[in-house]
């Protein structure tokens, strides 16, 4: 099994890190957000820490225009959200379940 696209729930500090980090990897990344003002300023976020980035010459503009063109953005509602990420029993459930036999 290989990893194609990368998704993100939430354009937050957390959330763009992660997106600029798998754009870079040459992972598609969609960031998702209830807000799409939180939408804009995450890509605006990550433009500007490839832009740092490029002037450190720690990446090249060759790097970080297909990267940023890689980050797609769409909104989400909180019941979308949920409907993406199922969870499995917690840890701390089946842990208790083992402690009792």
């Amino acid at each position: 099994m290989s990893i194609d696209q990368v998704g993100v729930i939430g354009a937050g500090q957390m959330g763009n890190g992660i997106a600029h980090v798998c754009a870079l990897a040459g992972y598609s990344v969609v960031m998702l957000d209830a807000k799409a003002e939180a939408l804009t300023a995450a890509v605006a976020t990550v433009t500007k820490n490839m832009e740092r980035q490029v002037g450190r010459k720690l990446i090249g503009a060759e790097d970080r225009d297909p990267a940023l063109a890689r980050i797609a953005t769409a909104p989400t509602t909180p019941r979308s959200a949920s409907a993406t990420s199922r969870r499995r029993p917690s840890a701390r459930k089946s842990s208790t379940r083992s402690s009792r036999r």
